[in-house]
């Protein structure tokens, strides 16, 4: 059997799940996610795991174990005999609609805490045996903070935040409408008997000054907050799918590619406002500026400061990642997409929905997006995607640490292409933003990072 730890530290393991390749080794590779997969308490969660390149695994025997301290215990496959965990029984099962192109994920429903750690898939074929390790994190998100208030002397006023369900321990205080930090009067947190966080904070201010200041509630493993401001009448509390876009006229920019960057299978239109991935790669320079392992493609305008807004259209059903990435990106062989690597993305990858942050941040998106709209704020370090159809919000990378230049990055797949339209005032979906607008500012916000 390979080794958990070559699985699962292997710095291209997590492009090699999230960027299928158009060359073909002859031996294919078990591998899963590198980076932890976070779960909902109570919802359904699918551990990826992958044969890569693809190959038909419908007649290998495929087995899922459960890793613990002392050691590893069989819970879940096919065509096997041995008994499962009983904390498992009804909750697992294999899905097959992939198999034939290697996939051998396991979905797990009704997410439990002590789900939470290390998994392990395990493929026997004539060949021999192989493995890929992956980690589970459980994670609750709790209730829409609510504010009390209660008068004291001199015109000042007692502010007291509470809310509960939260899983793990979040970050819990108080802003101004300039993004400023409060000091708390008290804060506490606490866990009632399902091992859920309750949270409390107080602030004291002036009785005329209670709309100038907002209680946040922020999420470690979502990378999230919930906030509420005082009187809860004019700012409620909103969930990310409530969430309204910004508008962003003034900022929209027309979005081409640069076929300098584009990997030789990836076809771009005349106007390279759209790209396809081809049956064959093209004849086309060796760069050191062109992806040579990764259908991959940057945009041509890129940035070093400003607020810039773009839209992609990507269909229905096939795989896509955008983005943005730091110019001077590694282009060559296996690269992983994640901040850490100079990338800020999103996708859409078997049937799910998830920001490639570190960990891997799953997305439960209750409507599919067909067109995205990307945010670029340079100088607040942030990046935001919204499903343009529905004009939601869908994430926001807060505190990127952007250096130099700044581009669109695009992944392609088999399938549908990708779009870029040209936005005017007439087609733009999302309107214009405020010139002071920055996210951090506006109570109900819930993408933005404390400091």
């Amino acid at each position: 059997m390979a080794s958990s730890d070559r699985y699962g530290s292997s710095p291209w393991l997590l492009c090699a799940l999230l960027c299928p390749v158009p060359s073909s080794p002859a031996q294919s590779t078990v591998i899963g996610p590198g980076e932890p997969i976070v779960a909902l308490l109570g919802e359904e969660i699918t551990l990826p795991c992958d044969l890569y390149p693809e190959k038909n695994a419908e007649h290998m025997e495929i087995r899922w174990y459960r890793v613990t301290q002392s050691n590893i215990t069989y819970f879940g496959g096919e065509n096997v005999t041995r008994k499962q965990l009983i904390e498992y029984t009804g909750r697992i099962n294999l899905l097959n609609d992939d198999i034939t192109k290697g996939s051998m994920a396991l979905k797990i429903h009704q997410v439990r805490f002590s789900d939470e750690g290390e998994y392990q898939c395990v493929l026997q074929d004539g060949s021999g045996q192989q493995a890929a390790t992956l980690e589970l994190k459980v994670a609750a998100w709790g209730s829409d903070p609510q504010i009390d208030v209660e008068p004291l002397k001199d015109g000042e006023v007692l502010l007291l935040c509470q809310s509960n369900g939260w899983y793990p321990k979040p970050q819990v205080g108080w802003k101004d409408i300039q993004g400023e930090s409060l000091l708390p009067l008290s804060e506490s947190h606490s866990q009632d008997g399902e091992d859920l966080f309750q949270v409390e904070t107080s602030l004291v201010v002036q009785a005329n000054s209670t709309k100038d200041v907002f209680c946040y509630i922020w999420h470690p493993l979502f990378g999230k907050q919930k906030t509420v401001s005082f009187p809860p009448g004019e700012n409620q509390s909103q969930n990310e799918e409530e969430k309204d876009p910004p508008k962003v006229i003034t900022d929209a920019v027309h979005i081409t590619l640069d076929p300098a960057t584009a990997h030789p299978i990836l076809i771009l239109s005349e106007d390279h406002s759209q790209v396809t991935y081809g049956d064959a790669e093209q004849d086309v320079p060796k760069t050191s500026q062109r992806f040579d392992f990764q259908p991959c493609v940057m945009g041509r305008k890129c940035f070093i400061s400003g607020r810039h807004y773009w839209e992609v259209e990507v269909g229905t059903g096939a795989a896509w990642t955008l983005g943005v990435c730091r110019e001077a990106v590694n282009k060559k062989g296996w690269i992983v997409l994640s901040p850490e690597e100079g990338f800020w993305t999103m996708r859409f990858y078997k049937n799910c929905y998830e920001v490639l942050s570190s960990p891997l941040t799953s997305l439960p998106l209750k409507r599919p997006v067909s067109q995205v709209g990307i945010y670029l704020d340079y100088e607040a370090r942030e990046v935001s995607f919204y499903n343009v159809t529905d004009r939601t919000h869908i994430y926001t990378f807060a505190n990127c640490s952007f250096s130099g230049t700044i581009c669109p990055f695009f992944w392609v797949s088999p399938g549908a292409p990708l779009i870029l339209p040209r936005l005017t005032k007439e087609k733009l979906s999302l309107l214009e933003v405020p010139s002071d607008f920055h996210p951090v500012c506006v109570p109900g916000d819930l993408s933005p990072a404390p400091n």
